[in-house]
């Protein structure tokens, strides 16, 4: 999606569902599908990355980045919204698929400063292997197959990425965070308008 920001006029995600009329039913519920949502409708942690990218504003912000891993490994993308509010997207990736299940040793310590925000109110929504991650829900559940209805009750929890209030720090006329940022992970920043 960042890569192709200014170059094309849409994309389209190739597949909503796991569930394929042409396949029959899959095996078990996390069968290795490539939709955005399981059979059963529990969205996967890549229709919420798409969904945090849909919370950006219509004004790109230039972001400068520096540090081990900046413009990388992490990756920014900051945003205006009509409102006024702000949208920082800043997500921690890596193309190598041996790591794609995590690497505590890429995870990073990110200071995030957005000029002029400070005193407002700032709010973070997460997505990594404990916010949103249905998979790493399944697994600790025990969920091998199809799962109980209990477990598809508990599994409904990460349907939803919870968007927690946040004290900034003021330096300046900025609002300053201080963010854990694991691999792979992502975390959607948004300050109100002033």
């Amino acid at each position: 999606m960042r890569s192709a920001a200014g170059r094309v006029d849409a994309l389209s995600y190739w597949v909503a569902s796991d569930h394929f009329e042409e396949l029959g039913r899959p095996p078990r519920l996390l069968h290795g599908g490539f939709g955005l949502i399981t059979v059963g409708g529990i969205a996967k942690p890549r229709y919420h990355a798409l969904r945090m990218f849909g919370q950006l504003g219509e004004t790109e912000l230039p972001v400068r980045a520096y540090g081990d891993g900046a413009d990388g490994l992490v990756q920014t993308w900051a945003s205006r919204r009509a409102d006024g509010s702000l949208a920082v997207l800043v997500w921690n990736s890596t193309l190598d698929q041996s790591k794609r299940d995590g690497d505590a040793a890429l995870a990073r310590r990110i200071q995030l400063a957005v000029e002029g925000a400070a005193g407002r109110t700032v709010t973070l929504t997460r997505l990594d292997r404990e916010h949103g991650d249905v998979t790493t829900l399944a697994d600790r559940l025990g969920v091998t197959g199809w799962p109980t209805d209990q477990q598809w009750d508990a599994l409904r929890v990460a349907d939803t990425l919870a968007v927690e209030k946040v004290a900034a720090a003021a330096e300046g006329g900025a609002a300053v965070l201080e963010l854990h940022l694991p691999q792979p992970g992502a975390v959607l920043v948004e300050v109100a308008g002033s």
